[in-house]
């Protein structure tokens, strides 16, 4: 076990890390139930439903694999779970890749559709190349992983992963604040003929999904940056040496754990469908009773 390994486990507090995974997989799992069964579906529902999913496969990983290095510490079979903890975190990285490219996805969509109302963006075709894209990333990020775990290329990859998020996050914060702009101008002018109420709220939505996103994936931005550049000169402190566990294993899955907070809150038709479901347990309840 490497010594950042235990210094997250000995600083990272991983009770809170695995209580929040659990509690993130609960809420992706009951959101997503919504999304399944939603008839009529748009182009933003697909995309929401494509995030709540990964969301929820990202906080199941972050669930094993803190579970797993838990585990491992104090162990002397360590070396028997190393490889199911390398693959789960090979998988995990992956995922907040997926999370970040599907919110950008979510956010680009989102600035053309008001920059351009009348332009039809076809939600399956779009969905379909997303996950082919992100499928094809991710096999040409493996190799590159699997280098920077079992070899000497750590500070490779992660200099790579640095520049690999900046250029999402941007693209976000330009998609976002383009958004932002238009919907603003759109509310001072009252030009609902161009932005209609429903598709203000849901651009309003995206806004939130990603400002949320930019704020986590910063933190994790950040402390990774800062613990793998040694700026202060104190990179030796243990405590330093466990931040970017931090960013993995509580900011990121923080993130995954509101956006079905957002989603109940900002939609009405959710609430519905769930204020239903309730009423017919309470019936079924009553009726055994």
């Amino acid at each position: 076990m490497t010594k950042q390994y235990k210094n997250f486990l000995k600083f990272g507090l991983p009770v809170a890390s695995t209580t929040l995974c659990v509690v993130g997989t609960l809420a992706n799992l009951t959101s997503l139930s919504y999304f399944i069964k939603k008839k009529k579906k748009t182009t933003g529902d697909k995309l929401l439903m494509l995030l709540n999913s990964v969301d929820l496969l990202l906080c199941v990983c972050a669930t094993v694999e803190t579970a797993l290095l838990s585990y491992s510490y104090g162990s002397e079979n360590v070396n028997n779970i190393w490889i199911p903890m390398a693959v789960i975190a090979v998988l995990y990285i992956l995922l907040i890749d997926g999370t970040a490219y599907v919110t950008c996805l979510l956010s680009v969509t989102r600035a053309i559709g008001i920059v351009y109302p009348f332009y039809q963006i076809r939600g399956k075709l779009l969905v379909i190349l997303g996950i082919i894209v992100f499928v094809t990333m991710s096999v040409l990020q493996i190799p590159l992983i699997l280098a920077g775990m079992f070899f000497s290329e750590i500070h490779e990859l992660v200099y790579a992963r640095i520049l690999l998020s900046l250029l999402v996050m941007l693209t976000v914060l330009f998609a976002t604040i383009l958004a932002v702009h238009k919907l603003a101008t759109a509310d001072l002018q009252g030009a609902a003929e161009i932005v209609s109420r429903n598709n203000r709220k849901a651009s309003w939505t995206v806004v939130i999904l990603s400002v949320l996103f930019l704020v986590f994936n910063s933190i994790l931005l950040g402390v990774t940056f800062f613990a793998f550049t040694d700026l202060a000169g104190i990179i030796n402190d243990e405590r330093y040496q466990s931040l970017t566990f931090y960013g993995l294993f509580l900011a990121i899955p923080l993130n995954s754990s509101i956006n079905p907070i957002v989603y109940l809150t900002r939609r009405s038709d959710m609430r519905q469908y769930f204020k239903q479901k309730f009423q017919n347990v309470c019936h079924q309840f009553r009726g055994r009773a």
